[in-house]
């Protein structure tokens, strides 16, 4: 595990990292794509885990293995969320539905839902014969890979199917340019969310995407979006681990 100590303070809580690649792109390169988020959520205070796991099927006992390790190491009373980028964040919200003690969830793009991914529209630029990447495009070259067809399976791998099994806050967020991943499986997430649960436990977050010359956008998970939408979700952010620390109250000792 990374150190946790910073300046002489303990952290407030752990994020474990999860980068995307359609639960298939794994290793070195693929988790150093993730450095930027670690660096920002240590300025933040808190303690990293950027990790990797294994393709398809086997992603998800992975993630489920270092929380449980994680766990085990820092006790119940530390705040550990889960942050990730198109696969991984379907992961971090897969964790949250099987962990109970997962204190909250961030996922950029994410799919929710596997079972309807393929009929669903996107962003589509203009011209739309430009549109090379697709939600059926995806579904074709991911999640028929990872995970087949069998809609049982592709259920057991959708967590908006799993929501009143997750207890820890949500945060979602996805620029409206995103080609691979429509935002309705976003909605579809905070729909089943909401009917779970009382309100303020998921948060979603359609942040304006931009094709503006260099320097006027930031890169997202699929897509640029402008520099103002990226301010705006990175205070999401922030203000959601505010919550988990505070909510926790003060960690004593170092981890």
């Amino acid at each position: 595990m990374p150190g946790a100590e910073r300046q002489g303070k303990a952290p407030l809580g752990w994020v474990i990292v999860i980068h995307g690649g359609g639960w298939q792109s794994v290793g070195p390169s693929v988790v150093a794509t993730e450095n930027n988020t670690v660096t920002f959520f240590t300025r933040l205070g808190w303690a990293v885990d950027n990790i990797d796991y294994r393709k398809g099927e086997r992603s998800l006992p992975d993630v489920l293995g270092t929380y449980d390790a994680l766990r085990q190491q820092v006790g119940r009373r530390t705040p550990i969320c889960l942050v990730g980028h198109s696969a991984g964040g379907n992961l971090a919200l897969l964790t949250a539905a099987r962990r109970q003690s997962v204190a909250c969830a961030i996922s950029g793009a994410g799919p929710t839902d596997l079972v309807h991914l393929l009929h669903q529209r996107a962003y589509t630029p203009m011209p739309p014969q430009t549109a090379a990447y697709t939600p059926a495009w995806a579904y074709q070259h991911f999640v028929i890979t990872s995970f087949g067809v069998d809609k049982t399976v592709l259920r057991k791998w959708s967590p908006a199917r799993h929501a009143r099994t997750i207890h820890a806050k949500l945060l979602l967020g996805a620029s409206t340019f995103d080609e691979l991943v429509p935002q309705q499986q976003m909605r579809q997430m905070r729909s089943a969310m909401n009917a779970s649960h009382a309100d303020g436990t998921i948060k979603t977050v359609l942040l304006a995407g931009a094709d503006t010359p260099t320097g006027q956008f930031a890169n997202f998970t699929h897509a640029s979006i402008t520099r103002k939408a990226l301010h705006r979700w990175h205070r999401d952010e922030r203000h959601l681990l505010t919550r988990m620390s505070r909510a926790n109250g003060p960690l004593g000792g170092s981890l």
